[in-house]
């Protein structure tokens, strides 16, 4: 039985690669940290009517005017604050010191990108050489680490001719795609996300719509300096994984590749909190709180969004149901957070750019393939939702669902193939393989799927029986038990009729009450040497369920516990070997014993801080891949796995991980051999 959090194995799956621009290097921003003044002499001053605190503040705390080197953006950090707090700065250009500016401080991340600390949306502000921050706030505000971003990024010769990726549709059907500039094309440097697994949502629901504050001064050729700025600092100011934003547009009309993934495929992002699930982000670069949206970006805003919405099946001008709540396809990020964004003035043309991209779409959305998936039932079918825009293959188009995938030939025949055929279809190249496009939907006879192709056939092996000893190894290795009959009967049904594929299946496991409660009963016993109560277990239990906690952070509690810090021995020294011994499978060094001592005894970081890095820790982790490949595939782990899986779990967490190994055909094909 799995009885913790489970790391997990296998070859690493294909991650879609960025196009690469021929002869263009990465760039890489530097971030300066400039911490506030240690203390600060009690001053008041006057806000500015710009701000939503307007009157006379306190100063709580500042970085006093300085010179510094060449900078073009600005961000801050801070610890902790209480109150209403305003963030302002100055900056110093060629022509003196700018006004206090107000620095943006809403919160975007979500789960899978946790800042340590608070964090201001990076502010523009063109070539300057000194910097002045400020927080403000009425009598019993506060506030504590603050501390000044500037970030240089500056433009390169290679910025004036961007390499973008433009792909048509196929003889009228379908939107087509704009020119996109790839994350290659503007310089991306893809080391800044080495820890940074990518993730991906179930569909594409909606586009959430961004502004970018600062200034608006920018000439075309260093639009892409400022996107590199951004993401430096949301990776390194913010300590997220990647850049927020889906898709960025200059006032050029230029689109930038944002988050890492695939722009075809439903990339989660980190630009609307809770809101970013089965959501893409699409942030303006300008500020249009002072000036209109230009007439440029607008038009490849409309192109970019008729395009992705169309491939994803999604009326412009509809609703949808997001967080439990209905909010129109096209939304601004201040209708589900607390933030001016995207601006007075783009806020005021929503419903422009709802129309002109409907406008668009007309005539070109109702495609063969569009029409296959709305005669099923469209999400609700046994096709379920689009989890890969239709696109254009070769000659033709597919579209990829999350049970099924649909072809449409070049002579305008459409066929679909379900889970198991489509994997086995895609391994043989596709439409452009050696089988060329399908001549037949997928048939099911008896529990064995098979298609005929122009240039042969394709039989899905997968009988009832082998259905069995799948759920059967599954059951046991995440449940601890062999299923029930009524069980069998009902996962093999619904697995052999496509109501699900295996990672569907996989994951109401690993997400299921018996497993979650295993998960919290290992941890009482492996730290506390008991059983768990009750009260404590139904806890536990419901906040990974709801993701206020994830398993990684539920294990570091219970090591950081009072309760555990008394049974090992009530100081920091004991405390800190029985994590090496717990944690990494061995003794402490002298060095690294004495470092975490110091952490555990410092009130700014403490047990809980410490035990939380021992358990993300690299070598941690390189423990619980290394068991996981032990548990479910029973040999060690490759060099090329280890490392792929070591830096995925970081990212994706335990549970996903154990659900992608257990999908790998490695393991079908054990559990062929268990049962």
């Amino acid at each position: 039985m799995i009885g913790g959090p489970i790391p997990s194995a296998s070859a690493a799956p294909t991650v879609p690669e960025a196009p690469v621009v021929a002869g263009r290097a990465p760039v890489t921003p530097t971030i300066t940290s400039i911490p506030a003044a240690a203390s600060v002499t009690a001053q008041a001053t006057t806000v500015s009517a710009q701000s939503t605190t307007v009157g006379t503040q306190n100063v709580l705390a500042e970085v006093p005017a300085r010179d510094t080197a060449t900078f073009n953006l600005v961000g801050a950090t801070w610890t902790a604050s209480t109150g209403a707090v305003t963030l302002q700065m100055q900056t110093k250009t060629a022509t003196g010191w700018s006004d206090w500016t107000n620095l943006s401080d809403e919160n975007s991340s979500d789960l899978g990108d946790k800042p340590a600390n608070s964090v201001a949306d990076p502010s523009y502000v063109g070539d300057a050489t000194g910097i002045a921050l400020r927080a403000v706030g009425a009598a019993g505000s506060s506030i504590t680490g603050l501390t000044a971003k500037t970030i240089t990024s500056p433009a390169v010769a290679a910025d004036s001719h961007l390499g973008t990726v433009t792909a048509q549709a196929v003889a009228g059907a379908g939107v087509p795609q704009p020119s996109i500039v790839s994350r290659a094309g503007w310089g991306a440097d893809e080391s800044l996300r080495t820890s940074c697994g990518t993730t991906y949502d179930t569909t594409i629901k909606a586009a959430v719509i961004h502004h970018t504050a600062g200034s608006n001064d920018y000439t075309a050729a260093q639009s892409a300096s400022i996107v590199r700025g951004i993401y430096a600092y949301h990776v390194q100011g913010n300590g997220w994984c990647d850049i927020g934003y889906n898709f960025l547009v200059d006032k050029y009309g230029t689109i930038f590749e944002g988050r890492f993934g695939g722009i075809e495929k439903p990339v989660h992002g980190a630009h609307a909190g809770s809101w970013n699930t089965n959501t893409m982000g699409v942030s303006f670069m300008m500020n249009t709180d002072t000036v209109q949206p230009s007439d440029a970006s607008m038009a490849s805003a409309v192109a970019l969004l008729a395009w992705k919405l169309a491939g994803y099946y999604r009326d412009p001008e509809g609703t949808t149901t997001l967080v439990g709540a209905t909010q129109p396809v096209i939304f601004g990020h201040g209708s589900v957070m607390a933030t001016d964004c995207p601006g007075t003035n783009l806020r005021a043309r929503l419903q422009e750019l709802r129309d002109r991209t409907r406008d668009l779409i007309a005539g070109r959305d109702k495609t063969p393939l569009y029409n296959l998936w709305w005669t099923a039932g469209s999400d609700g079918s046994t096709f379920g939702s689009v989890t890969q825009l239709e696109r254009t293959v070769g000659t033709g188009r597919v579209v990829t669902f999350q049970y099924a995938s649909g072809y449409q030939r070049p002579d305008g025949q459409v066929f679909w193939l379900g889970t198991g055929l489509q994997q086995t279809y895609d391994k043989a190249g596709g439409p452009t393989g050696s089988l060329g496009w399908p001549t037949s939907n997928q048939v099911n006879v008896a529990g064995v799927y098979s298609a005929t192709f122009e240039h042969g056939n394709l039989v899905y092996p997968e009988s009832p029986a082998y259905y069995v000893s799948f759920v059967k190894a599954s059951y046991q290795d995440f449940l601890g038990r062999i299923p029930s009959q009524p069980e069998i009967d009902y996962q093999t049904g619904a697995l052999g009729d496509l109501k699900t594929n295996k990672v569907g299946y996989l994951t109401s496991l690993a997400t299921s009450d018996e497993w979650l409660n295993s998960i919290v009963t290992k941890f009482y016993t492996d730290t506390l040497g008991r059983a768990p109560d009750a009260a404590g277990l139904a806890t536990w239990v419901s906040w990974l369920r709801s993701n206020r906690f994830t398993p990684a952070q539920v294990a570091s509690q219970f090591y950081a516990s009072n309760e555990y810090y008394a049974k090992v021995g009530g100081s920091a020294s004991p405390w800190v070997t029985s994590l090496y011994v717990k944690l990494l499978n061995r003794q402490p060094d002298a060095a690294g014993l004495a470092g975490w001592i110091t952490y555990t005894n410092n009130p700014a970081y403490g047990r809980s801080w410490v035990a939380l890095q021992f358990y993300q820790s690299v070598e941690s982790r390189q423990v619980r891949v290394t068991a996981m490949y032990q548990k479910l595939l029973v040999r060690a782990p490759d060099a090329a796995g280890l490392t792929f899986w070591v830096n995925r779990v970081l990212s994706t967490g335990d549970i996903a991980l154990a659900v992608d190994i257990a999908n790998s055909d490695e393991y079908w094909l054990r559990a062929q051999t268990r049962f």
